[in-house]
């Protein structure tokens, strides 16, 4: 079979489940593993290159409802491609993902062995952590403005995970911009972010707050963001060194 994978992430969970040597594209970004770094690009998750897509003559789409637009996907049905919507919004929705993916390869077992581990990798953090005192947490997604990410999001699951109180949780949007005001009011006592580099320069600017929580006790972090902003199954890697963080 031949598939096209219109998600790092989706690339990510067709590798877990043994699909990856069928793949044939990918979009933008798509970087891990190292496998997909040569694979030919069909655009990126927001805008594709659906004559790219059809030039590769793929049996199988893996398209992702978070990002694919509708249209796009049902002229790649008119043309007669089975598509597979990923839709994934809790850990379980991931191995399930990685579980079905299986189903199309010639070595199920495979990916149903991976797909247990990481169930047991995420049982295993809830258990060990789901007991600790609360600890409040401010996940800065961004600088510039500074913002965050509200209950709906898989971040939000890893702090509840690790026994962390997201401190943007109740917001209106998925990812609320935050005054400087709303995040000291809240008064964080660990402030965390995606940083592929391990330079907190991002995170300098809390410095001129040194009575915040997270700043007197020196609790400022960097995960690298693919391990938490992925829905594939290194979210299992985020989540230890997250959990971490917060003991």
């Amino acid at each position: 079979d031949r598939v096209v994978a219109l998600a790092p992430h989706l690339v990510e969970l067709a590798w877990s489940a043994g699909l990856g040597p069928s793949l044939v594209g990918a979009v933008d970004y798509a970087d891990y593993p190292e496998q997909a770094r040569s694979l030919p690009r069909v655009g990126n998750s927001s805008v594709l290159n659906l004559e790219s897509i059809i030039k590769l003559k793929p049996d199988l789409v893996l398209a992702w409802a978070g990002a694919n637009k509708k249209l796009e996907m049902q002229r790649l049905r008119q043309l007669g491609t089975q598509i597979y919507v990923d839709d994934a919004h809790n850990f379980n929705d991931i191995s399930h993902t990685v579980r079905n993916l299986a189903k199309l390869t010639d070595n199920e077992q495979q990916g149903l062995k991976n797909a247990d581990l990481f169930d047991q990798r995420i049982k295993t953090l809830r258990d060990t952590y789901q007991h600790k005192k609360p600890v409040r947490v401010f996940y800065q997604v961004w600088y510039h403005p500074i913002q965050s990410l509200n209950k709906s999001t898989l971040i939000h699951q890893v702090i509840e995970l690790c026994g962390g109180i997201n401190i943007a949780a109740e917001a209106k949007a998925v990812a609320p911009v935050m005054s400087i005001e709303a995040v000291l009011e809240a008064d964080p006592e660990i402030i965390i972010s995606g940083i592929a580099d391990g330079k907190l320069d991002t995170l300098q600017i809390w410095q001129r707050f040194p009575k915040m929580s997270a700043v007197k006790n020196n609790e400022l972090h960097g995960i690298h963001p693919d391990l938490l902003h992925r829905h594939s199954l290194r979210i299992a890697d985020g989540a230890e060194q997250l959990c971490t963080v917060l003991e």
